[in-house]
């Protein structure tokens, strides 16, 4: 049985370094018939010449999970080997390709929070395990993080607001690809050559990068972070010179709000979004408008933020009752 290492590092050695010396012949074959190994090998040598963009890793993920529903397990195998440690070059590279973290989550997140490739089982009636992982067709990151923090990944960061759901799930996709790729190259019988080392020492570097920010991510992205959103609350608008945004914790004194409207008052905005959550997930942001003419709060200056949107939703409440009274 052909190794899936000896095929796989002249692939890595594309965008890791050299492997060992020993020549890889692929000989042709008609398509499936090798187990798709050697359209595997040509669409690694397609990443390649691609430069490794995240663009081209996309195609390359799509073409693994394709090629998959007839490879064997040995091709599996060099599948999983190959998909993991192809990965590294693109998001170590994405920076000076000008590509953002959500271009990587479109095209790197979706094959490393899947499953390990892995093959059919013969006669076993089995759903596609990796369909819910890939974005669906004019899905946006937003989107896509949103559905799966939603989900499958409502443990990881559903938790999150959407803003910080790309921190969140970008650190647990390079985990993912850190203990797949130590665990491919570890059960590599003839993987022994120093560039597979250090293609798992390349995901540890970013694995112990994204480890060191994430907590921070978590807290400065809590729900709990923001007011809840009740009935006074609306759609947030823009912010302009005449509405200013302002955001304090639901726990903080009502003064810090009673000082924003002052400072939005001198600078010439006539009213403030005090900025607040809904309760349910995704958490949508809305918001409180607050005239900068306001010269007396509906509550004193030491009870928290919470109290004085309740205050606000009381007044809306009292006023829609009004109206409701013939």
């Amino acid at each position: 049985m052909r190794s899936p290492a000896l095929a796989a590092c002249a692939a890595l050695a594309m965008g890791l370094g050299a492997c060992s010396s020993d020549r890889i012949d692929v000989a042709p074959a008609a398509s499936g018939a090798d187990g798709n190994r050697t359209s595997l090998i040509a669409a690694v040598t397609t990443l390649k010449s691609a430069g490794y963009t995240a663009a081209a890793y996309r195609t390359f993920a799509a073409r693994v999970l394709e090629l998959r529903h007839e490879m064997d397990e040995t091709v599996a195998e060099e599948a999983e080997l190959l998909a993991v440690t192809e990965a590294l070059p693109v998001v170590r590279g994405a920076a000076a390709r000008g590509e953002t973290v959500e271009t990587i989550a479109l095209s790197v997140w979706p094959l490393a929070l899947g499953p390990p490739i892995a093959a059919p089982i013969p006669g076993t009636p089995q759903g596609d395990k990796w369909t819910v992982w890939v974005p669906a067709a004019g899905e946006d990151h937003r989107a896509y993080l949103e559905r799966l923090c939603g989900t499958v990944l409502a443990l990881e960061c559903k938790d999150v607001v959407p803003e910080g759901q790309v921190g969140v799930v970008g650190a647990l996709a390079v985990q993912r690809l850190t203990d797949r790729a130590r665990r491919a190259v570890a059960t590599c019988l003839t993987c022994s050559d120093p560039t597979w080392a250090t293609a798992v020492a390349g995901w540890e570097e970013l694995a112990r990068a994204a480890t060191a920010t994430v907590s921070a991510v978590r807290r400065a992205s809590s729900p709990s972070r923001w007011p809840e959103a009740g009935a006074a609350a609306v759609a947030v608008p823009p912010a302009t010179s005449a509405v200013r945004h302002v955001h304090v914790p639901p726990d903080q004194r009502v003064e810090r709000v009673r000082y924003a409207l002052a400072d939005a008052r001198a600078a010439g905005a006539t009213s403030i979004a005090l900025l607040a959550r809904e309760r349910a997930y995704p958490y949508r942001l809305r918001a409180y408008l607050i005239p900068t003419s306001l010269t007396r709060m509906p509550v004193r200056d030491g009870e928290p933020v919470q109290m004085l949107t309740r205050a606000l939703d009381a007044r809306v409440a009292t006023a829609a009752s009004a109206a409701r009274r013939p």
